[in-house]
């Protein structure tokens, strides 16, 4: 399930959320780790977000949670940089101040040295976090998103190519 509930998604994903418990998602890590290493041309990155995410339809890093254990999706993403793997690109309707969602991005954060996220953001004000949030608190967490996903993505090429042409003066 999705906790955002945004109005235009194709998924129509339920309200309800099941995350993976933490020791199998060792466990798939490890068996798409020996399935790459015997098809060389196989994307291992799609798999992890196929396999990882979408089959939860949900928003991952907002989402994904073992209580048990305590994981979140940046513990996931620390996991597959440990292993030398990439990490799936980011998608996300925004993050609540204080939330999981908030806490797995900032272990995104650490992890991520050599720019292996490029995020997009949805601003989306027909969503059930919209409407519980109010108007002034979603701005509030949208710029919050923004600024960690800024931080975030600070070290790829694309990021640094939109900064540069986002402090171009517009030509008439």
């Amino acid at each position: 399930g999705c906790s955002r509930q945004c109005d235009y998604c194709l998924r129509a994903a339920a309200r309800r959320v099941n995350s993976m418990p933490w020791v199998w998602v060792l466990e798939l890590i490890g068996a798409l780790a020996e399935y790459k290493k015997q098809i060389k041309e196989y994307s291992l990155m799609i798999a992890y977000y196929s396999v990882l995410m979408s089959n939860f339809r949900n928003e991952a890093m907002a989402d994904y949670y073992d209580s048990l254990f305590d994981k979140d999706y940046g513990d996931i993403c620390a996991e597959l940089v440990a292993r030398g793997e990439m990490v799936p690109s980011l998608s996300t309707a925004g993050i609540e101040i204080g939330s999981i969602g908030e806490r797995a991005l900032n272990k995104m954060i650490a992890v991520n040295k050599g720019g292996f996220v490029i995020p997009s953001l949805h601003i989306n004000t027909q969503s059930e976090l919209f409407r519980r949030l109010g108007r002034a608190k979603y701005i509030e967490a949208m710029r919050h998103t923004w600024l960690l996903l800024e931080k975030l993505s600070a070290n790829t090429d694309s990021f640094k190519e939109w900064r540069a042409f986002r402090a171009k003066p517009w030509s008439s």
